[in-house]
């Protein structure tokens, strides 16, 4: 039965050589407890321009792409997102998950407090490599500012049952920046 493994065998198992269950770079000690790993956001986003089209399909990945701007920020620069503004990033770790274990994403709360949702689709299966993508929106009444490097997000994890030969990877494996919808 799937289930949430304890904090003592998150950390045994990021800093064994032999797992098959890594983040790069490796997480501070206190950043995995309770069954999650704290994961910070990186620092390029995919900002979604205010009625740069009239409207978007996901079957239209033309349009999709049309609608952002890339912006990378160096250092700890700070992004503003306005009330009801959308972007996509990254988180800065690269997740590599072995067939016994998945995940979601949750904002934390100290964000979500202020009214920022950090991950709309949450799910992170077994045996994915990459640094997820956050679909980040200010659902909140006032601005709010993130700045690459912050925790905003956690990986909740969660004991799956799968075979390394039963895994079939995602359209989005093995991504290190934030990209539009892809073919569904």
């Amino acid at each position: 039965m799937p289930g949430s493994p304890s904090t003592r065998s998150i950390r045994k198992r990021l800093v064994d050589a032999d797992d098959h269950f890594d983040i790069t770079p490796l997480p501070e000690f206190d950043d995995a407890r309770l069954g999650s790993i704290n994961l910070r956001l990186g620092n390029t986003f995919l900002i979604a321009r205010r009625a740069s089209v009239s409207s978007i399909e996901a079957q239209d990945v033309r349009a999709s792409q049309r609608l952002f701007d890339e912006v990378r920020l160096p250092g700890r620069e700070p992004l503003v997102l306005q009330p009801q503004q959308f972007a996509l990033a990254t988180t800065f770790e690269y997740l590599s998950l072995p067939a016994d274990l998945c995940g979601f994403i949750q904002s934390r709360s100290t964000y979500g407090r202020m009214g920022l949702i950090a991950a709309t689709a949450t799910y992170v299966t077994a045996g994915y490599h990459g640094c997820p993508t956050l679909e980040i929106v200010n659902a909140g009444e006032v601005a709010v500012v993130v700045r690459p490097g912050e925790a905003i997000c956690q990986l909740v994890l969660i004991t799956a049952g799968e075979e390394p030969g039963d895994l079939h990877p995602s359209r989005y494996q093995c991504t290190v920046r934030p990209y539009p919808a892809r073919r569904m």
